[in-house]
């Protein structure tokens, strides 16, 4: 307030012209320049808050605009009834002039008949008169025998109509049940294609599997051939050397225990008989046979693998698929029961369809 005073006291002298601003801060010039020193005080000169009176103006104004949108509704709806009177009075309006015109129309019809009734030639006897009663009273009896007839006629005819509702009725409802059924059943032709589709994928893929086993087996039938050729070139070379003949061999149709054991047998027969003659190829043709036997029980291994494999395969194929089906099936299930009590959590209720099959 020092400053304030002082500035006020050398505005005086200086011969400025003083104004206040509504927070009651001093403004002044000086040079040209406008300066202004703050209130430091809250209250304005008045004695009043700036701060509180700018919220009560903002306030009123937000009352006032309420008070605006409420006018605004108010009228609006004033309008809209209006709106309603006027379509109500332009349709009684209507009313009226329809009104209007149904009784110009039956004046000029009873001014019609009344001039045709004061054109008409009156009779000139009784008898004149009582044959026109009588025509006239025919015709009359004529037209409640034609109105009876109608009458009698009318209620097989509500009957026919009855009828004829109640067989449309019967054919719309079959015409919707067909097409629910057409729906269900195109619904059932996509599941269905689906499942072919997915089936098809699977065979394709087994299928190559499949095809890839039958290569390798048929590479093994093909080793195992040539093994058996050479099997028998070995057994010629035996007979042409004199060591044994061919039926002594026989068919190589047993086990392979079995094979071992006349495989030794003939090991030592081969020993003696050599021994005997004094020949010295047994290390040639023993090595020979050996390597033969060797060949021969690892063809023999890998064919049994194979067919273990192929049976494995089979068995492996079949527990997939029905395993697929359950897993497919409890995915369905856990899905519905998770989002159901997601939805009991929030505070819903309501339940998820989800085909599984699809």
């Amino acid at each position: 307030r020092t400053d304030g005073d002082q500035l006020i006291a050398d505005s005086d002298r200086c011969k400025v012209a003083a104004t206040y601003l509504p927070d009651g801060s001093k403004i002044f010039k000086q040079a040209g320049a406008t300066n202004f020193v703050s209130n430091q005080n809250r209250h304005n000169r008045l004695g009043e808050d700036p701060e509180l009176a700018i919220q009560d103006a903002q306030k009123a104004l937000v009352v006032i605009e309420n008070e605006l949108k409420e006018m605004q509704r108010y009228w609006e709806d004033k309008q809209k009834e209006q709106q309603n009177y006027d379509r109500e009075a332009k349709h009684l309006q209507g009313k009226i002039s329809v009104l209007d015109r149904q009784i110009r129309q039956i004046d000029e019809e009873i001014r019609e008949t009344q001039s045709e009734l004061d054109l008409r030639a009156k009779p000139t006897d009784v008898g004149e008169m009582e044959g026109h009663a009588k025509t006239q009273r025919e015709k009359l009896e004529k037209l409640t025998e034609l109105s009876e007839a109608h009458k009698a006629k009318l209620p097989a005819l509500k009957e026919k109509i009855k009828d004829f509702i109640k067989e449309q009725e019967q054919k719309d409802q079959e015409l919707d049940d067909l097409t629910r059924e057409m729906e269900e059943s195109a619904t059932l032709v996509r599941g269905i294609q689906d499942r072919v589709s997915k089936c098809d994928s699977l065979y394709s893929r087994y299928s190559d599997k499949l095809l890839k086993i039958e290569r390798a087996i048929k590479d093994c039938q093909t080793q195992q051939n040539a093994l058996q050729a050479e099997l028998d070139r070995d057994i010629d070379k035996l007979q042409t050397n004199g060591i044994c003949s061919r039926e002594e061999v026989g068919k190589i149709e047993q086990t392979p225990a079995q094979i071992d054991k006349q495989v030794t047998l003939l090991e030592t027969r081969l020993n003696t008989q050599l021994s005997a003659q004094g020949r010295k190829s047994i290390d040639d043709v023993m090595r020979e046979f050996a390597d033969a036997k060797v060949k021969y029980r690892t063809i023999h291994g890998q064919y049994q693998e194979l067919e273990k494999f192929c049976e494995l395969v089979k068995r492996n194929l079949k527990t997939r698929y029905s395993d697929w089906k359950k897993i497919r099936s409890l995915t369905a299930k856990q899905i519905r029961t998770r989002f159901t009590g997601f939805l009991s959590q929030k505070g819903y209720a309501g339940t998820i369809q989800f085909d599984h099959k699809q």
